[in-house]
């Protein structure tokens, strides 16, 4: 499903939990989902990022992780940590 992905997915997830597949298993909350401009202009379609943030321990590297949500079931994506806050870590997600 990861292939037809659309900012319009994510946007009323702000705010909900998916769960990442990892040991330990660990939650992240959808913090935001922005428009990023066209990838590519012959595709028509948009760019996004999705904006996540998780513990502070345990925090997953950069890889391809799975991430489920009951909504759009098990996904295999390519995510970011993008250093700690006082939340916990950040995470990035970009789809192009």
């Amino acid at each position: 499903m990861s292939d037809n992905l659309t900012l319009d997915h994510f946007t009323p997830l702000v705010g909900e939990y998916f769960r990442l597949h990892a040991t330990p298993e660990q939650q992240l909350c959808l913090t935001e989902a922005r428009a990023l401009g066209r990838a590519r202009p012959e595709s028509g379609s948009e760019a996004f990022a999705l904006s996540l943030i998780g513990p502070a321990e345990p925090w997953a590297p950069q890889g391809i992780w799975r991430l489920e949500h009951p909504k759009l079931g098990v996904l295999e994506l390519f995510m970011v940590p993008n250093g700690p806050d006082s939340r916990g870590m950040r995470y990035e997600i970009v789809f192009n």
